[in-house]
């Protein structure tokens, strides 16, 4: 089972300041290595609301607080709908929230959705299974000039249009579908000028896909 590893599990736990019988939020609640933790410190009396919009993600922290069932309720859907999703619960404020916002590490190693240049997959990167755009759609549907826009702007790639312009092109002659054959057809375009780059090619088309297909300037 792939989990989230927290990397400031000590300072995150420290700001939220948790005591006995507190109500809180872990907002994106991943597979739950936070809101365990966070739970240790509100109980007895205590209670956690756990938000994410990767219901996989959610039937990973399902197993996870097992432990503590009785205390924590899961939910799921966007952050940005907290005040909908929430109305039911009766809670009228919360003592501590938490936003850990981004891709995390156990969908970016989980092959099968696509967030992983390594890793060879169909081109999905949704967060939340249900969302109607995918990463293929975009790479085999969008005009040029949208394409190149979205790596600009998402990506910060200063090859944006050449990428785009490679891309088109490529699609001209059969369906991109998997990720290996889009990181492929980028680096082509990168040519010579990234040879030496410490990060893949690759990486800021890829990062801008993601957050178009999420919504997650939104």
């Amino acid at each position: 089972m792939l989990i989230h590893r927290p990397v400031m599990l000590k300072e995150v736990l420290s700001f939220l300041n948790l005591k006995d019988g507190g109500i809180v939020l872990d907002a994106t609640v991943g597979g739950g290595a936070h809101a365990i933790e966070m739970l240790k410190r509100v109980l007895p009396g205590g209670r956690l609301i756990g938000l994410d919009a990767d219901k996989s993600a959610l039937d990973i922290t399902e197993t996870t607080l097992k432990d503590f069932n009785g205390s924590f309720k899961l939910i799921n859907g966007n952050f940005r709908d907290l005040d909908a999703l929430i109305v039911n619960e009766g809670i009228k404020g919360f003592d501590a929230i938490l936003f850990d916002v981004g891709v995390s590490s156990y969908q970016i190693e989980n092959g099968v959705r696509g967030f992983s240049i390594k890793e060879d997959a169909i081109l999905d990167m949704r967060m939340d299974p249900l969302l109607a755009l995918t990463a293929y759609d975009i790479v085999n549907k969008y005009k040029e000039k949208d394409l190149s826009e979205l790596i600009e702007k998402f990506g910060e790639e200063r090859l944006h249009a050449r990428i785009a312009r490679f891309i088109v092109s490529e699609r001209s002659k059969r369906p991109i579908e998997t990720t290996h054959d889009l990181a492929a057809i980028i680096r082509k375009a990168a040519g010579f000028r990234y040879r030496k780059s410490r990060i893949d090619p690759a990486t800021r088309t890829f990062q801008a896909r993601r957050i178009s297909v999420n919504e997650e300037r939104e």
